[in-house]
């Protein structure tokens, strides 16, 4: 796929010059890929090591939202998933 190509030929120019980069995952709203499973090919494919900033809580139907890993809190989804319903945080006093 030709866009796969693309996105291996940016990865090396960003190796090169010591870019970070961020990916984004989207549609998980949508049945697909397990999380660990897409982490794992990302890391594959693209000869990266992946950290992920937050973590989706379910897929497709089920999905309700994703929890933050950095703001240690949760966002929650309403039913149409277009917009967050509601951010619950943990208090930053108890944070590592």
């Amino acid at each position: 796929m030709e866009s796969r190509r693309q996105t291996k030929k940016l990865m090396e120019v960003c190796r090169m010059r010591k870019t970070p980069v961020i990916i984004f995952i989207n549609k998980m709203d949508r049945e697909g890929k397990e999380s660990f499973d897409l982490l794992d090919e990302l890391e594959q494919s693209l000869d990266i090591k992946v950290c992920p900033l937050t973590w989706p809580i379910g897929m497709g139907d089920r999905f309700q939202g994703v929890y933050n890993i950095h703001q240690k809190g949760l966002n929650l989804f309403s039913a149409n998933k277009t917009k967050i319903a509601e951010d619950v945080y943990r208090s930053r006093r108890h944070s590592c």
